[in-house]
């Protein structure tokens, strides 16, 4: 499965629910960098062996970190992504 297509689907779920946003697919590499302007940092499965590094990067800069489960990786569940998102933000409605 493609990290890209879920980052499609994700968008796709977060346009429905009038939500704007930026999500990239990204690779771990210059991970510091990358995150400097993103709320949340999302792992895919298959980086599962770097998550502890991703757990440091994600600390420094001050943001919740989320291993995205199999099922929702390799079903492109974007909806299903998309809430645990907003529960980690704190931004589902009824909060």
């Amino acid at each position: 499965m493609s990290s890209s297509l879920l980052a499609k689907q994700l968008k796709k779920a977060a346009g429905k629910k009038g939500i704007p946003c930026i999500i990239e697919a990204q690779s771990d590499i210059n991970i510091r960098q990358r995150v400097k302007n993103a709320h949340i940092l999302l792992i895919a499965p298959h980086c599962m062996h770097n998550l502890n590094e991703f757990n440091k990067v994600a600390k420094t800069a001050g943001i919740p970190i989320y291993l995205i489960p199999h099922e929702i990786y390799g079903m492109q569940k974007g909806e299903e992504l998309l809430s645990i998102v907003l529960d980690l933000l704190n931004m589902n409605e009824g909060d």
